[in-house]
């Protein structure tokens, strides 16, 4: 079975960018399906990208990738949280087992695989998200720190109030807090897909994973870009209030939520042990980065804009996991960051 895809690309996007950031899709999933052939990619049988005559006979870029006899997670279950608990652990064993085996793709730059070389490893370029315009600072970065403050520069450029303040207070974060790495530290980042949600995960009928899709985003990247994915919510303060309060009107749902959340991070646990069994040990922790201060806050940060009415609250949340103030610091040091003046933070 053969299924050709066409790249939805952004009218803004120059035809140069369109390109790089289709080779690296291209080139990142040819690397994985040599040294991880335990996950499952689509195999691809023909690709022409930008200023190719054949893609210009048809009109369009495109890649011709092996087809599958399934449906994405996302639409055999919306919410698995709602699935008997052997089945979430069936879903949750495969899905952090992906993951932590990109993880042993690890290497000193961030960026997209853009190449591969003749000896077979991956050549590093920019970043193939900045070819959809989200990064004027594409890359490769070195540091994790350069990285975040990338990512907040970016955000800071936007139109809208809440993310552009959202992006001060994470610059804030990254620059008063060693939450995102400092200047000094040399690291490893791992491979990661970026988006392996279940929109991207293709399943048969009885929940097995039978492919990934959809590399586009995937790079090289710190372990604090790592976070609970849908339909897990975010962990806020205030989840952790309901689940402390049995007699809350939210509290069955919410800890039906937390009990699959668990899971998910105790299956992180067996696939980083399993891993070190087999000689192959992470350099960094899944489940350690998932419910860490960093994590958290970077859930919030990617959240803002979402859903207007829930800004503030993720605002109040970062600052409060970044500096550990009571709710009128939180108030105050929002209210000095608007009026553009320097806030003390821990202060």
């Amino acid at each position: 079975m053969v299924g050709a895809l066409t790249p939805d690309v952004p009218a803004t996007v120059r035809e140069e960018d369109e390109a790089y950031g289709i080779a690296c899709e291209v080139a990142t999933m040819e690397f994985v399906r040599q040294r991880l052939s335990a996950i499952p990619i689509p195999r691809l049988y023909a690709y022409e990208g930008p200023g190719s005559q054949l893609a210009a006979d048809v009109g369009a870029a495109y890649m011709l990738l092996e087809g599958f006899c399934g449906n994405t997670l996302q639409d055999v279950e919306f919410d698995i949280c709602n699935l008997p608990v052997a089945t979430q652990e069936h879903i949750m064993m495969q899905w952090t087992r992906v993951q932590a085996e990109l993880a042993t793709l690890a290497y000193p730059q961030i960026g997209s695989i853009c190449s591969i070389s003749p000896s077979g490893e991956p050549v590093l370029g920019s970043l193939a998200a900045s070819s959809a315009g989200e990064l004027s600072d594409a890359g490769p970065f070195s540091r994790a720190v350069e990285y975040f403050t990338a990512v907040a520069n970016a955000a800071a450029g936007k139109l809208d109030q809440s993310t552009r303040l959202g992006a001060l207070v994470f610059r804030d974060i990254v620059d008063k807090t060693t939450l995102f790495g400092d200047t000094d530290t040399v690291e490893q980042f791992p491979l990661n897909h970026m988006d392996l949600g279940t929109q991207n995960i293709i399943v048969d009928d009885k929940f097995n994973f039978i492919a990934i899709i959809d590399w586009e985003f995937a790079q090289t990247a710190p372990w604090q870009v790592n976070r609970y994915p849908m339909p897990f919510p975010l962990l806020g303060s205030d989840t952790e209030d309901i689940l402390r309060d049995p007699s809350h009107l939210a509290y069955k749902n919410v800890s039906r939520q937390d009990v699959s959340r668990r899971i998910y991070r105790q299956k992180f646990q067996e696939a980083e042990r399993e891993l070190k069994e087999e000689g192959r040990a992470l350099e960094g922790s899944f489940a350690d980065a998932l419910n860490s201060s960093a994590s958290r806050i970077y859930a919030c940060f990617t959240s803002l804009g979402r859903l207007q009415q829930a800004d503030r609250g993720l605002l109040c949340e970062m600052v409060r996991l970044a500096f550990g103030l009571d709710a009128d610091k939180v108030e105050e040091y929002l209210w000095e960051l608007e009026q553009g003046g320097e806030v003390g933070g821990s202060g």
